[in-house]
């Protein structure tokens, strides 16, 4: 069964995304790379070039935004010692206490989740038993990976240590990569939404006027693009994402206890 980002992989390129507000914004050359003047050949180059800085900042606003339906995630985890790895794409818990142990005799029990400062200031059992609290530690993208299990990689920790291997279901919103490459297909449903948000920044680093319509809040066309897609992929219902947007938030993404 396709995952359900496997749906967004088809369609426009980053590259056609940029050459289509480049033409409709006189051609500015905001898509290529600064010093080379050519289309960026590299990850590091794509990350120098402004139309795709402005790109990948429109995505993970986006992203991080609302409460996507696309992005929730579920994986098969096994819990063989006090830390353990996250999945790949882990980027936070998706609801309050979202590991469960499966254990032998069919039921389910969930595992309390607790910040890291939470987590790390009680005093942690010594003795082996099934595990009842854990917190997840996550690296941000921008650190190198260590050498060493301890802080080196994204990690969720147990308490009491397991006595067995538990088999366990984690539920997390997955993290998406952004564009490292012109050719890469944005994940993201509506290519539509990314070509006018992208549009407005072209327009408003050249000052030109058109911004102001194209930014209007109530009858503007992102306005009623963004109605649009909420309408058809996202539930009205759903509380709102207050996550903060600082990059200092998300190497311990969690929610804090009350």
């Amino acid at each position: 069964m396709p995952a359900p980002l496997d749906t967004f992989a088809v369609g426009l390129t980053a590259e056609q995304i940029t050459t289509s507000c480049e033409t409709l914004a006189g051609n500015p050359k905001l898509n290529l790379h600064p010093t080379t003047h050519a289309a960026p050949d590299t990850a590091l180059r794509v990350s120098e070039t402004p139309a795709y800085i402005w790109l990948n900042t429109i995505l993970r606003e986006l992203y991080q935004t609302y409460e996507w339906p696309f992005l929730d995630g579920a994986a098969e985890v096994t819990i063989a010692g006090v830390e353990n790895p996250l999945p790949p794409d882990f980027l936070r818990v998706r609801f309050q206490d979202p590991l469960f142990l499966l254990l032998t005799n069919g039921d389910r029990t969930r595992v309390k989740h607790l910040s890291p400062e939470a987590f790390f200031s009680r005093a942690l059992a010594v003795n082996p038993g099934q595990p009842s609290i854990f917190t997840t530690q996550r690296l941000s993208p921008a650190l190198p990976a260590l050498p060493t299990a301890t802080g080196g990689r994204s990690s969720f920790f147990v308490d009491p240590p397991p006595d067995m291997n538990y088999p366990g279901e984690l539920h997390y919103r997955r993290g998406v990569p952004l564009i490292t490459d012109r050719t890469q297909v944005p994940l993201f449903p509506s290519k539509e939404l990314l070509e006018l948000k992208l549009l407005l920044r072209y327009y408003t680093h050249q000052n030109d006027s058109r911004a102001a319509g194209l930014a209007d809040p109530n009858a503007g066309p992102i306005a009623l693009k963004m109605r649009e897609l909420r309408t058809e992929v996202y539930d009205q219902g759903e509380a709102e994402n207050t996550i903060p947007m600082s990059s200092a938030y998300f190497p311990r993404t969690c929610y804090e206890d009350d």
